[in-house]
């Protein structure tokens, strides 16, 4: 039988095959229906957020004795699910409404210094065309990064019963935990609303985290102190050159040296060309580094330490024009404009006690790598650390680079002592340091 022989078989072949075409080639966007059904989760994710640890209890306690009344037939039940759907609805109301507040953080400023004391406060406004009820805002204070943590989380606080259209209102100042230098984050600013019994809180952010930078204590290092750095005619070294301003001595013409280079005095008296000879000189270029392992300190507050002197050499370094680089445990910072004080003091801040591969000598590799013309180094490590430690450390360097090693030992008087072509200065505290460096000229 052929469909040629039956048009309305044809026809309804021909429609079956033009819906099929159809739907394939025109089906319907699926992209309105997933963003429809995200924002769905979304709301629904952020109204269960709004139930506490106590609301899910007093819903599973009141669902439980409505279906166990509901079987057993207890009254008792029926009247505990009751009370329990009851507190839930009636805690609902005090979630509801929005308020327009502009709430901001007083601050000191975004960077410190470690034993300074300071404080912060919240400032709230209301930039709505209604007056507000109480408002309770609420930023905690706390350590992300840096040295060990001291005393108690702080919270920022600011409490107001009452807040009238463009009146501002001030907190009571939160102390900021200065004590040792790292990285706090203040906030987020957060309102919390919710009912008396606890049932549903609903959280409002208000002020985006703010990052504070506790930067170590420093030495100012004056002058007659910074010999062993100041060296602004450059440092000469072994490496001969034909045009220098480092004078090395006198010698015969050779065929292709510069004859500006001929000394017409010693030539006349010697009866031969004779041409001056220089040596190459190196631009001072410092390299600060301090150990982060935790094998070659006593105690964390002997790297803490190690911090504040490595950071007073290199920002005297850093006044006097020098190219400086800090490798401090994991964070390595290079440098050499006086206005870049804040940026070597921001990597100090940032660095870690303990991370793996700090050792003094894996970081002394790690130098000669990222600061490969480097002409004095400070390497700089805790009273645990011995000579053995620090000879490995300064063999990676060449024989044209002076290295200083700084041990910080609290328990030991300072002094230096000379191994070989080694300086180990020992420095109990950051108030010897002046003293010490003194000593390593």
């Amino acid at each position: 039988m052929s469909i040629r022989r039956f048009p309305d078989l044809a026809t309804a072949a021909d429609r079956m095959r033009f819906g099929l075409v159809r739907m394939i080639h025109h089906r319907p966007d699926p992209a309105p229906v997933l963003r429809a059904l995200g924002a769905t989760a979304r709301t629904t994710g952020a109204a269960l957020r709004v139930v506490t640890v106590l609301g899910w209890t007093c819903c599973g306690l009141g669902l439980a004795c409505g279906v166990a009344g509901w079987l057993l037939g207890w009254r008792e039940l029926w009247i505990v699910a009751v009370t329990c759907g009851t507190a839930l609805l009636l805690a609902v109301p005090f979630t509801l409404g929005t308020a327009t507040v502009e709430v901001t953080v007083e601050l000191p400023g975004k960077r410190l210094v470690a034993g300074n004391p300071a404080a912060c406060a919240l400032v709230a406004r209301n930039i709505s065309t209604r007056r507000l009820g109480r408002l309770v805002i609420q930023a905690p204070i706390r350590q992300v990064l840096g040295g060990p943590r001291v005393g108690d989380p702080v919270t920022a606080i600011l409490d107001c019963p009452t807040l009238d259209v463009g009146v501002t209102r001030t907190g009571p100042e939160a102390t900021i935990p200065t004590t040792r230098r790292g990285v706090i984050m203040v906030g987020p600013a957060v309102s919390v609303r919710g009912d008396p019994l606890g049932l549903l809180r609903r959280t409002m952010s208000w002020a985006e985290p703010i990052e504070i930078l506790v930067h170590p204590r420093t030495a100012r290092i004056t002058p007659t102190g910074a010999g062993l750095l100041r060296d602004l005619e450059g440092q000469t070294s072994n490496d001969l050159s034909m045009n220098d301003v480092a004078f090395h001595a006198l010698r015969e013409y050779a065929p292709g040296d510069d004859l500006r280079h001929v000394h017409a005095l010693t030539s006349a008296r010697m009866g031969r060309l004779m041409v001056r000879q220089f040596v190459d000189t190196r631009t001072a270029h410092l390299a600060v580094v301090v150990s982060g392992a935790v094998a070659e300190y006593r105690d964390v507050s002997e790297f803490e330490t190690a911090l504040s002197v490595g950071g007073s050499i290199a920002l005297r370094a850093v006044d006097d024009a020098q190219r400086v680089c800090v490798l401090a445990a994991d964070r390595f910072t290079e440098t050499r404009a006086a206005r870049s004080r804040r940026v070597l003091l921001d990597g100090l801040t940032r660095a870690v006690f303990g991370a793996t591969g700090t050792d003094i000598a894996a970081l002394a590799t790690r130098v000669t790598r990222l600061a490969p013309a480097t002409s004095l180094v400070v390497l700089v490590a805790g009273g645990a650390s011995t000579v053995a430690d620090f000879r490995p450390a300064a063999a990676r360097f060449g024989v044209d680079v002076r290295v200083v090693v700084l041990r910080i030992d609290a328990g030991e008087p300072p002094g230096i002592r000379r191994v070989g072509q080694l300086s180990v200065v020992t420095i109990p505290a950051l108030g010897a340091l002046r003293t010490g460096l003194r000593a390593a000229m």
